[in-house]
């Protein structure tokens, strides 16, 4: 029997596979040993602030008319023909207090101021005739040279002319008011909002013939929900609280200051609001600004002390916000909440100065969860500033 030797065909498979397994060998005995790294956890990551208690003063927001404080209607006092018209009376123009206005035909009443002197100077003599009449007539009754009858006459002449001398007296008066009357000067100084004259005009006493407002002070009538009240110093002489207004007329954003006066008495049932009257210095007003423009008012409330103000976004289920203690977990600590302004929020209890609060409620935040927390600094609203008395000039 021969012995086996491999064949050509069996031999390279078998020299390949027995490279294979030295390679292999020489690779596990030469390698470096794998070592196993510990698992590291991934936490959440939160944004934080670290909040700070401040000083913040409460402002009541809004909205009203500039409005004339005294309206006045212009009506003349005694019917006749119009000779002069001011050329300041006219819808816009300006006037000063005492500056005449129109002019009415005298000439009627310049008569009965005539005629009225002549029947005081005729009640004058009169009444000095019966006078001394009387007199004699008493001294003649006295010895018994005059009879009652004739004394009783005297008597009733004399008071007669004394009544009528009372009586032209005050008829020359009331020409005299009369004669003044066709002049109509200015009450105060203004503007006018309206007219409907002209010269020549025959008019009627108590007949409208302009509207005109007084311009040293204007005012604005402000809707205040009554839930706001208690934000706010209540007007008084004392204690005045202070308005910044804000308009856009002409394509411009105007600014000017002013101050809440007094509230009225009655409560709007509808509107559930109490309305205050801001009254504003004409000279402040920059632009000279129409009446009847549109404005909106920040009404200067209390001063209150250890307020945090915080996004809206930071609260959770109204009452809570997520905060990051020392050891990184999550705290649901309650709040108290002062008010709601605007998309800020004032908390007044529940919170320490430095603590880390998430600027956004965390979704399937958990008490006791660990995170990361991420310091950033958040844009907060700033606090109201503050209006001097300079400000508002006179009004204080």
């Amino acid at each position: 029997m021969r012995p086996w030797r491999p064949s050509k065909k069996t031999l390279v498979p078998l020299l390949i596979l027995l490279g294979g397994l030295l390679l292999t060998v020489t690779l596990i005995a030469t390698g470096k040993q794998h070592q196993s790294q510990p698992y590291k956890k991934i936490l959440p990551i939160v944004e934080v602030v670290a909040v700070q208690p401040r000083r913040e003063q409460l402002v009541v927001h809004s909205e009203g008319v500039l409005e004339a404080r005294h309206p006045l209607d212009l009506a003349p006092e005694v019917d006749g023909r119009i000779t002069w018209v001011s050329p300041e009376l006219v819808a816009g123009g300006r006037f000063q207090e005492g500056e005449p206005l129109l002019r009415i035909d005298p000439a009627e009443y310049q008569s009965a101021v005539a005629q009225a002197e002549a029947r005081l100077q005729k009640a004058t003599v009169e009444q000095q005739y019966t006078s001394d009449e009387l007199t004699r007539m008493r001294q003649l009754h006295s010895k018994k040279l005059a009879s009652d009858t004739a004394l009783e006459q005297a008597q009733r002449l004399a008071v007669t002319a004394s009544a009528e001398l009372t009586l032209s007296q005050a008829l020359l008066d009331d020409a005299k008011r009369d004669l003044t009357r066709t002049s109509l000067l200015a009450p105060f100084d203004g503007r006018v909002l309206s007219e409907a004259l002209a010269e020549n005009q025959f008019v009627r006493r108590g007949e409208t013939l302009a509207a005109l407002y007084q311009t040293s002070v204007l005012e604005v009538r402000l809707p205040i929900p009554q839930q706001q009240l208690k934000f706010l110093n209540l007007p008084s002489s004392d204690s005045p609280a202070l308005v910044q207004f804000h308009a856009l007329y002409a394509g411009i954003t105007h600014q000017f200051s002013g101050r809440l006066v007094r509230l009225e008495a009655e409560l709007d049932r509808r509107s559930n609001m109490v309305y205050g009257v801001a009254q504003v210095l004409y000279e402040s007003l920059p632009a000279e600004l129409p009446i009847g423009l549109f404005v909106e008012a920040d009404i200067m409330g209390r001063e209150v002390d250890n307020v945090i103000r915080l996004h809206r976004s930071a609260m959770r289920n109204s009452e809570q916000v997520v905060v990051v203690d020392a050891e990184h977990r999550l705290r649901l600590p309650e709040v108290s909440i002062l008010r709601l302004e605007g998309d800020y929020v004032l908390i007044q209890g529940g919170l320490t100065a430095g603590t880390l609060v998430s600027t956004h409620a965390v979704e399937l935040a958990v008490e006791g969860m660990v995170v990361e927390p991420v310091l950033v600094s958040e844009q907060l609203a700033p606090a109201a500033a503050p209006i001097s008395a300079e400000s508002v000039g006179g009004l204080l």
